[in-house]
């Protein structure tokens, strides 16, 4: 593979070495992305929390995506994260160009990730939608977008809908996936939900938003849209699938935690003494998470 259907482009007076490039910088603790709302960090603990999350939606939904799509000749993976569902794909896909763009790269291409095996039809491409896509019009047959509901503010989902079809060729596909807040449990849960949708906000990020990506991509002149709900039992009432949401949740609220300690919406010791209500809650109580999954076609004309 050595044609790739991208133009790295910087904007005027930006010191970034790269187009849409991001630095890092340290919240209690943790690492986050600087210069964008994203409100998760970008360190080794969240990039085994995502990828533990990405073999959970793989075993859930069998299979890494659902749009009717047979080894595309371009791919992209939009906020690839971790970069697993990039690399996974370009190993199912040999014949494809698969690119992974994030404004932070995966452990394998910051050298952080000598385990894998970099696949020679994958590449990283450092980017922000929120800044434009760095790539030609009608760039690619299909274009993969998973769990950005936390990166992206709520007023910008309409230029980032038009962005993705911007860059998808006439008659390829666009899928995108996103969670919801848990529901049931009890006072304890809501209440961490509360600060995690406050610590958002403050970010112009409406969680919400994610029920609402198949409306999204119709309103935005998507074809042939298709949306559905994928429910996931939180706790041990849901069995083996139960326990992994809730690993997976209950890590992503730790995660958030120093956004929340920074904003004073409540004290170290609170939160913690809170998440364990939570988790006793769960165990009691039936409780789950919504994931809603739409695909939709750039029309041919």
């Amino acid at each position: 593979m050595s044609w790739w259907p991208f133009r790295r482009r910087r904007r005027p007076g930006s010191s970034t070495e790269k187009a849409g490039a991001a630095g890092t910088r340290m919240v209690q603790g943790r690492r986050f992305a600087a210069g964008v709302p994203y409100v998760l960090p970008k360190d080794m603990q969240e990039v085994n929390r995502l990828d533990f999350q990405h073999f959970m939606l793989r075993q859930v939904r069998r299979g890494n995506f659902e749009a009717p799509v047979r080894e595309p000749h371009d791919v992209l993976d939009l906020g690839t994260g971790t970069g697993r569902w990039a690399i996974e794909q370009a190993l199912i896909w040999p014949n494809s160009n698969v690119i992974g763009l994030d404004v932070v790269p995966p452990p394998i291409d910051a050298g952080a990730d000598q385990q894998n095996i970099r696949p020679p039809n994958y590449v990283f491409v450092p980017g922000n939608i929120l800044e434009g896509l760095p790539f030609n019009d009608a760039s690619f047959d299909y274009v993969h977008q998973r769990m950005l509901v936390g990166a992206l503010p709520r007023d910008r989902w309409p230029g980032v809908i038009q962005e993705l079809l911007r860059v998808t060729r006439p008659g390829g596909w666009i899928e995108l996936v996103e969670a919801g807040s848990a529901y049931g449990g009890g006072p304890a849960l809501a209440t961490l939900n509360e600060w995690g949708i406050s610590a958002a906000a403050s970010r112009g990020i409406d969680i919400a938003m994610g029920a609402q990506i198949g409306s999204m991509l119709q309103s935005g002149g998507a074809a042939n849209v298709a949306a559905h709900e994928v429910f996931m039992p939180l706790g041990k009432r849901g069995g083996r699938v139960g326990l992994m949401m809730e690993a997976n949740y209950f890590s992503a609220l730790e995660n958030i935690r120093p956004l929340i300690l920074k904003m004073g919406l409540t004290d170290e010791a609170t939160h913690t003494a809170t998440l364990a209500q939570a988790r006793r809650e769960v165990a009691q109580q039936r409780s789950g998470v919504t994931y809603y999954v739409a695909i939709g076609q750039r029309p041919s004309a």
